[in-house]
């Protein structure tokens, strides 16, 4: 399997958590490093019982609905995190599920029986469903519920109609059924990819790796030939809602099969007399259609799309989370608001819950708040997933070496970095994922990463210990004299990136500093020192404040230089901010270059994590865990070995510095008792874990 198609399977996994779920268990008080949070509220009860509180709930987003409540891949571009909130709510009984700490399962509610099974080099998946599922129209979900649509947005009217016909990419016969307009069965057709390349298959009337057993079987086979197999994440194509033929498919289309692999009615892919599939139309107007049966926990009673307010209430036959746990708030309204009256409309009970608060100044207004409500308001955070960072690119230039990386992140006070930054409402980070996630729970004894307490005396040691031991001319570095420090190349390291190194050169904004490889006797030496590019945000104005304040030429022997130039070929670090950060393609020239991997290769893998650590003599490189850790795991602990030794790996090459995380508050009414959000559980999952009281 290409690594590639490895890391895309890995981050799709990722992302695809980062994208449905938006935010530890509840707590009551703020995060005890801020001291004003923790001033106790008024608990005093009325003096007067009061009437018990509406069975409702009102949700507040500064993200506008559009409508688009029903498919939420219907794009590539995805959905916004508000109308992703109404298809999370309205949605639901999926074969797949994902935890509040990330892990996926299979529903226990919904999946009476799985097994997996390796045939000619795939995987085959069969899934038997119980059979008490209901829409909520109170009508059976079978089989045919979940294939419909995968069917569907797999073909070619889902292309006329906009949509990505991606659903069903992973599975065997996708390209050849995808290829099938509905009179070339067995014959080639060609089409072209994203990047115009042609490609040829023989179009297929069936889907090959999709068969429907039974009224509620069927099976799944993940193709191995186009590389989506062996992998940890393969039971990922069964990320599959049911969904009602007709809104899917029209009136007149069924799903059929054989004995050689479902396929769509005739009529699905008629064509009107401009040669354009009819039922594009239908899966546009059905992308909105709000009169079809619904399969999650609530059902979408009023859209306002003027006032952009959805109301929604309870659907009587949704059998409950993968937990059996069933929603009891009656009715929910989401609405928009105005970032500018966001908190007012809390105090005034406009709404009942406000989440993805962070920041220094939202934050401090949000605890404020709560802290003046007289107890009617209370808050909830978690530590967010997604990291402040420092990347580099290391495929030349100083930040090619593992050695100088480590050196500027000994230099960096991420402590003071992280105050002025985020305040009392973020930590600095130590690696790029969330202490949530349960591969951190599966391995936490075990688990050594590296840190970078701030020492200029390690910074120091670290350069001196790989060879940055010369001054420009060449001659020995004399520490007490200082100066810049310079590294002799190999001829390795001189050819790298097509001589890139020999040509390098740094100069700062003011142009007051400049350094650049010389040459001396036919040997190169390189300048300890990088450009860090300018985005124009705090982050990076923080970061040049900070590093300024620090003698680094003269404690360490090295220099950092900002440039707002966006294309300088010799900026070689950047600033960001993201939720998971993978190893560089390990090329040497787009990448970083791990020599833990030239000496023990990943090839055709197969070897169990015990395994591979005793041959490679405990030192396995990232690019050898990056794909040993999805094609090699079978099991969430083997696959949490596999992270885990990634995770130290990553921590000790630094292609990038994870420097802080902030808090993401939730502020909510005292009346909704239960909250608890995650970096994987957003207010849409949670509510259903929630009540009036």
């Amino acid at each position: 399997m290409s690594k590639a198609k490895l890391l895309a399977l890995f981050l799709a996994s990722v992302l695809l958590l980062s994208a449905l779920f938006g935010c530890s268990a509840e707590r009551t008080e703020a995060p005890t490093k801020r001291p004003s949070a923790t001033t106790p509220r008024p608990t005093d009860a009325p003096s007067e019982p009061s009437a018990p509180p509406e069975n409702k709930a009102v949700i507040g987003s500064i993200t506008a609905l559009t409508g688009d409540f029903r498919w939420s891949d219907f794009s590539s571009a995805g959905l916004s995190a508000a109308d992703a909130d109404i298809n999370a709510l309205t949605n639901g009984h999926s074969l797949l599920t994902v935890t509040s700490a990330g892990e996926t399962i299979w529903d226990g509610t919904v999946v009476r029986s799985h097994t997996e099974e390796e045939i000619d080099g795939n995987l085959v998946i069969t899934i038997e469903l119980f059979e008490d599922l209901r829409f909520s129209d109170g009508s059976s979900i079978k089989a045919e519920n979940y294939l419909a649509y995968l069917l569907a947005f797999s073909s070619p009217v889902a292309v006329s109609a906009g949509a990505d016909a991606t659903a069903g990419k992973s599975l065997l016969g996708y390209d050849q059924f995808l290829s099938y307009n509905g009179l070339n069965d067995g014959k080639a057709s060609v089409r072209y990819d994203s990047d115009g390349n042609r490609l040829t298959f023989v179009a297929s009337k069936v889907f090959s790796g999709v068969r429907l057993l039974g009224e509620y079987s069927f099976s799944l086979t993940v193709s191995g030939a186009d590389g989506y197999y062996p992998s940890y994440f393969a039971k990922n194509c069964a990320f599959l809602y049911p969904y009602k033929l007709e809104q899917v498919l029209g009136e007149g289309v069924t799903v059929s099969d054989d004995g050689n692999g479902v396929y769509l009615d005739s009529a699905w892919y008629e064509k009107n007399s401009d040669g354009v599939y009819e039922r594009a139309s239908h899966l546009t107007s059905a992308r909105y259609d709000l009169t079809y049966a619904f399969s999650g926990a609530y059902t979408i009673s009023l859209w306002n799309a003027e006032a952009k307010e959805c109301t929604l209430t309870l659907n009587p036959f949704y059998k409950g989370t993968y937990d059996s746990r069933k929603p009891t708030i009656e009715t929910l309204v989401y609405t928009g608001l105005v970032e500018e009256t966001l908190f007012d409309a809390l105090d005034l009970g406009v709404v009942d819950i406000v989440t993805g608060i962070s920041g220094k100044e939202d934050c401090s207004e949000a605890l404020a708040r709560v802290r003046a409500s007289g107890g009617a308001l209370s808050e909830v955070y978690y530590l967010s997933d997604e990291h402040y960072r420092l990347s580099f690119n290391c495929s030349f230039g100083p930040a090619y070496f593992s050695s100088f990386r480590q050196a500027l992140a000994y230099a960096i006070d991420t402590e003071a970095l992280t105050a002025e930054l985020l305040g009392d409402f973020g930590e600095e980070s130590v690696a790029p994922f969330s202490d949530e996630l349960y591969l951190k729970g599966l391995i936490s004894s075990s688990l050594e990463l590296k840190e970078y307490p701030v020492s200029l005396n390690n910074a120091r040691n670290t350069l001196i210990a790989d060879g940055w031991i010369y001054n420009a001319d060449g001659s020995a570095y004399n520490e007490s004299v200082g100066g810049l420090r310079y590294r002799k190349l190999t001829p390795e390291e001189a050819a790298l990136c097509e001589g890139a190194n020999l040509s390098y050169v740094v100069v700062s904004n003011d142009a007051e500093l400049s350094y650049s490889t010389t040459s001396v006797e036919e040997e190169y030496y390189l300048p300890c020192t990088i450009a860090i590019r300018s985005d124009g945000s705090e982050l990076y104005s923080v970061l040049a404040s900070l590093l300024s304040q620090v003698d680094l030429l003269g404690e360490i022997g090295m220099s950092v230089c900002f440039a707002d130039a966006f294309n300088d070929s010799t900026i070689c670090a950047g600033i960001g901010y993201s939720a998971f950060e993978s190893t560089p393609s390990p090329d040497g020239k787009g990448g970083l270059l791990d020599i833990y991997d030239i000496s023990f290769p990943y090839t055709d893998g197969g070897l169990s994590y015990v395994e591979a650590m005793e041959r490679s003599g405990g030192r396995l490189g990232l690019d050898y865990l990056s794909k040993a850790m999805i094609a090699d795991a079978d099991s969430p602990e083997e696959h949490a070995k596999w992270w885990g030794e990634y995770m130290e790996r990553l921590t000790e090459l630094l292609p990038h510095i994870a420097l802080s995380s902030p808090y993401v508050l939730s502020v909510h009414s005292a009346k909704i008792k239960g909250l608890s959000l995650t970096p994987y559980r957003s207010v849409a999952q949670a509510i259903i874990y929630c009540k009036v009281g």
